[in-house]
C-alpha cells in the first residue's frame, strides 16, 4: 500500500512537471513569434523610411535646374504635381511615417540637404532615418566664373589617402580667364602642401605647416584659353590622412567672381 501511494505520488508530480514544461515551451514560442513579428515589421518599415528619405532626396535634386534661388533655406515638405517636384511648407505625413527635408546654405553656390523620415516603433520607440547630401549651383553665369567649369565626377583621393585628384576645369566662354585663388575646405585636421594644375605647381606651401582648411590659397595665376583642352588638377596634396572625407573647392577668377563645387569623397 505505501508503495502504490508512493507511486501515485511521483506520477502527480511528473504530470505537474510536464505541464509546467509544457508551459514554459507553449509561453516561449510565443515570445518568439511575436519578436519575430516585431523584427519584420521593424525591417519592412526601415525600409519604407529609408526609402521615403531617398525619394525627398532626389525630389529636392530635380529642382535645381528649375532655380537654385529657390531652395532658401528651412525645413519643408515635398509636393508632386504633374510629375514636378515642389517644396511645400508643412511636412508630409505618411501614415505611421512624417518626412521633411532641410535645406542649408553652405555658401551662396552650394546647398546641404538632408531628407529625414520619423516614426514610432511597435514598441513606442521614435525612429529617425536621414540622408544628406549638397548641391552646387549648375547656373553661376556671372563673369569668368560662369566660362569656368569644374568636372568633379572623377575626383578621388590618392596616394594612400594623402591626396586629391580627378578634377577637371575647362574654360566653356569666348575669352581667357584666369583663376587667381582657390580655397578648400575638407573635414580633416590635415593642411594642405601643394596643388598641381595640368603638371604645373601653382602652390607650394611655404612652411611644413601647410594651409589648413578654409584659408584662402593665392596661387600662381592660372590662365585658361577659350574652348581648350581640359586642365586636370593633378595633385592636392595633403600631410595626412584625408580619406572619407567631403571637400568643397571655391576657385576666384580674375574678375572677381567665384565658382563653388562640393566633393563627395
Amino acid at each position: 500500500m505505501q508503495k502504490l501511494k508512493s507511486e501515485k505520488g511521483q506520477s502527480l508530480i511528473e504530470i505537474i512537471f510536464a505541464v509546467a514544461v509544457f508551459t514554459i515551451g507553449v509561453v516561449t514560442i510565443g515570445y518568439l513569434v511575436l519578436d519575430a513579428r516585431a523584427l519584420l515589421l521593424h525591417a519592412s518599415d526601415v525600409d519604407q523610411a529609408r526609402w521615403l528619405a531617398s525619394e525627398g532626396i532626389e525630389a529636392v535634386v530635380s529642382m535645381q535646374p528649375a532655380g537654385f534661388d529657390l531652395l532658401k533655406p528651412g525645413t519643408y515638405g515635398l509636393a508632386l504635381e504633374q510629375g514636378v517636384w515642389t517644396l511645400s511648407p508643412s511636412v508630409n505625413e505618411f501614415g505611421k511615417f512624417t518626412r521633411g527635408v532641410v535645406i542649408d546654405n553652405v555658401d551662396v553656390d552650394i546647398k546641404n540637404i538632408t531628407s529625414f523620415v520619423k516614426w514610432n516603433t511597435i514598441s513606442g520607440n521614435e525612429k529617425t532615418i536621414s540622408y544628406t547630401t549638397h548641391v552646387s549651383n549648375w547656373m553661376q553665369k556671372g563673369g569668368q566664373a560662369g566660362d569656368l567649369d569644374v568636372n568633379i565626377d572623377n575626383a578621388l583621393v590618392v596616394a594612400s589617402g594623402t591626396a586629391l585628384s580627378g578634377l577637371l576645369l575647362n574654360n566653356e566662354g569666348d575669352g581667357e580667364i584666369t583663376i587667381t585663388e582657390m580655397t578648400l575646405e575638407w573635414d580633416s585636421l590635415s593642411s594642405l602642401q601643394k596643388i598641381t594644375i595640368m603638371g604645373q605647381d601653382v602652390f607650394v606651401a611655404p612652411t611644413s605647416s601647410g594651409v589648413h582648411s578654409g584659408e584662402v590659397i593665392d596661387i600662381d595665376d592660372y590662365q585658361l584659353n577659350p574652348v581648350s583642352e581640359l586642365h586636370p588638377i593633378d595633385i592636392v596634396r595633403f600631410d595626412g590622412d584625408v580619406s572619407d572625407t567631403d571637400f568643397t573647392a571655391r576657385f576666384k577668377l580674375e574678375d572677381g567672381t567665384m565658382k563653388s563645387v562640393y566633393i563627395v569623397e
